[in-house]
């Protein structure tokens, strides 16, 4: 995603409060749960942000449904945090989803995530700019 020849949003002329970007109130673990509600200058916007995945196992236990589930409503909030990221002309994401301590989750659900992560990849690179 870059934004060498990125047009002028109307988001941008103006001071912006990141609590639109609260996805659900439901969603406790929220990826920019951090951000939330600060004001920001839109004249110094970051040119990075970086997520760090976490919460998405004890959603999905707080909200019974199953561990996938809640990986899966994880990277849609990453997907929609893509979009905002566009609209605010923040030209790189870092996404930090998997550390060396989730490989001591079971096989079933280490092969569902990288099965999950790479249907997000697959079907989100081709909306991503170069």
């Amino acid at each position: 995603m870059t934004t060498s020849k990125r047009k002028q949003t109307s988001i941008s002329k103006r001071s912006v409060k990141l609590q639109k970007i609260k996805f659900k109130k439901s969603w406790k673990y929220n990826i920019v749960m951090i951000v939330d509600g600060i004001e920001l200058d839109p004249n110094n916007l970051p040119k990075h942000i970086a997520i760090i995945m976490d919460g998405n196992k004890r959603w999905a236990q707080e909200n019974s449904v199953s561990v996938m589930r809640g990986h899966r409503e994880g990277l849609e909030r990453v997907i929609e945090s893509l979009g905002v990221c566009e609209e605010l002309g923040i030209s790189v994401l870092t996404l930090f989803a998997f550390s060396t301590e989730n490989w001591k989750r079971s096989s079933k659900e280490i092969s569902g995530l990288l099965k999950l992560f790479k249907y997000f990849f697959d079907r989100e690179f081709k909306n991503l700019k170069k």
